[in-house]
């Protein structure tokens, strides 16, 4: 067994030795071999992965590093990197070029090694040439918004090659998307050199509960990869959320989760209009019959306003205003994403079941650069959104948290809270039973439907009960004499 800094070391010297000597790969692959088994011995796993075995098998660098930035598993990556070597030294190269070639396949692998090793254990040194920061977010906590990324990566280049990719839920499984930055070499550079230049010091660790992660490899001009990782959690790092700034500011892009999580949508949504029409298919009804309705729903940011409004055309109208431009910005920064609103392709088949109503919307949304979408159709799951479903439960949700409140809560206005003196009541009933019976408790913190642990028979036999109602009563009061009611035990654990 050897520490980490000793394989790292041995990684990084054979990239720098191949790199070097990429015309006599046969050479350089012998002393490998050879240094190998006197260090290691037979220190290799017996089976090699299939992802190894493709591995082998990819001659294209670009490709090679594609697959090498998803493989984390240095043992195996050792495994084909000696398998490459051993397949190929016995050749007689006379191309200078395959000689490159493999010379550079393998000081790729061992460079890939390297910064697997070197994790936050060595500064990065050099002239940045190219970074891939993978941000993570926790997946409990980004599953609320199916449509919303919940990783993150952004690649960058010196020569102004600059995407950034996102895995989103979706509603069918995971889904991947890209897009590409129009940035120049001289912005690419500049990121690059600031992102350089913070992790050249001592960055430190903060430990964030499930805040997500965040992944970083710096590659430089000699083709050394330095990897780093640390918490998706901007309060703990005011420093890597300065630099998470920067590279959102030099990028123009203030959607990246970078290194803070702390993002923000590039054109966030000002306000959603949403208006439902329901029309009763009765041929004998005038138009706007008793049974006809209009809804409307409308977010606004600038009101800081959720409106909600009823119109029942036998009833009247009813309408709810709820003035939280917190949780207003907060929810249509979530609604931000540009492909939230999309309408759908519409079925081309008409409707066959038979239905007594037609319900049909119309939802308009506006932008901050003044765009504006407008969807129409039916209003069911064919011809609603992909996330259409999602989005409507999240406004229900704040609508009802909004709305708790006293005026409407039975524990407060049909409960007689206890006065001094007083004692408390329960009446309990037993399981299969039909009867309540009366004993007493000073544990206030018992509510009804709470099972408790109460004495029964001459024999006091603990029995487990459920608590049907609650009563204060003063002494002279009490619906059954004080002495001869029982005291409840204790609440019933859940094993019980």
């Amino acid at each position: 067994m050897h520490s980490t800094e000793v394989k790292y070391e041995f990684a990084f010297r054979w990239s720098a030795i191949f790199r070097r000597n990429s015309a006599d790969f046969a050479t350089a692959a012998n002393h490998y071999l050879n240094e190998f088994v006197q260090v290691y011995g037979n220190e290799r796993t017996e089976d090699t992965d299939h992802n190894i075995q493709a591995l082998l098998l990819v001659q294209d660098y670009d490709c090679l590093q594609e697959i090498l930035w998803d493989q984390y598993n240095t043992s195996l990556l050792f495994d084909a990197v000696w398998a490459f070597c051993e397949e190929n030294v016995q050749q007689v190269l006379n191309s200078e070029t395959e000689n490159q070639r493999k010379s550079g396949w393998v000081s790729m692998v061992l460079a890939r090694i390297a910064a697997l090793l070197s994790e936050n254990l060595l500064p990065f040194q050099g002239i940045p040439r190219a970074m891939r920061l993978v941000s993570n977010r926790n997946s409990l906590l980004a599953a609320q918004y199916p449509w919303e990324e919940i990783l993150q990566i952004l690649r960058i280049d010196q020569l102004g090659n600059a995407s950034v990719s996102g895995r989103i839920h979706g509603t069918e499984g995971l889904k991947m998307r890209k897009k590409l930055l129009p940035v120049s070499e001289k912005t690419a550079q500049v990121v690059l050199n600031q992102v350089a230049s913070f992790f050249q010091g001592e960055t430190g660790t903060h430990d964030a509960f499930d805040a997500g992660t965040w992944e970083l490899e710096l590659v430089n001009t000699e083709g050394d990869t330095y990897r780093f990782t640390g918490d998706l959690y901007g309060q703990a790092n005011d420093a890597l959320s300065m630099l998470s700034d920067q590279v959102r500011s030099e990028l123009q892009t203030n959607a990246l989760f970078a290194f803070d999580g702390r993002w923000f949508p590039d054109n966030p949504l000002q306000r959603i209009s949403l208006v439902y029409a329901q029309c009763w298919k009765d041929e004998n009804m005038e138009p706007e019959s008793e049974r006809d309705a209009t809804e409307t729903l409308v977010i606004d940011r600038l009101s800081g306003n959720i409106e909600w409004t009823n119109r029942r055309y036998s009833y009247g109208e009813f309408r709810h205003c709820y003035h939280f431009p917190d949780q207003v910005n907060d929810l249509l920064d979530h609604f931000s994403a540009p492909e939230l609103f999309c309408q759908p392709a519409l079925p081309a088949e008409e409707i066959t079941e038979e239905i007594w109503w037609n319900s049909h919307y119309r939802l308009c949304v506006q932008y901050k650069d003044g765009s504006c979408r407008v969807l129409q159709g039916n209003y069911d799951k064919a011809e609603l959104p992909e996330y259409f479903a999602a989005v409507i439960r999240i406004i229900c949700l704040h609508m009802r948290n909004l709305e708790q409140g006293g005026i409407f809560d039975d524990s407060e206005y049909g409960t007689a809270k206890r006065r001094k003196g007083q004692m408390i009541y329960c009446s309990v009933s037993f399981e299969n039973g039909y009867k309540t019976y009366y004993y007493r408790t000073e544990d206030t913190s018992l509510q009804v439907g709470d099972c408790v642990v109460v004495p029964t028979g001459p024999e006091e036999r603990e029995t487990v009960a459920k608590i049907e109602k609650i009563e204060c009563f003063s002494p002279e009061s009490v619906p059954y004499p004080i002495e001869k009611t029982k005291c409840i035990l204790r609440r019933c654990p859940d094993m019980d």
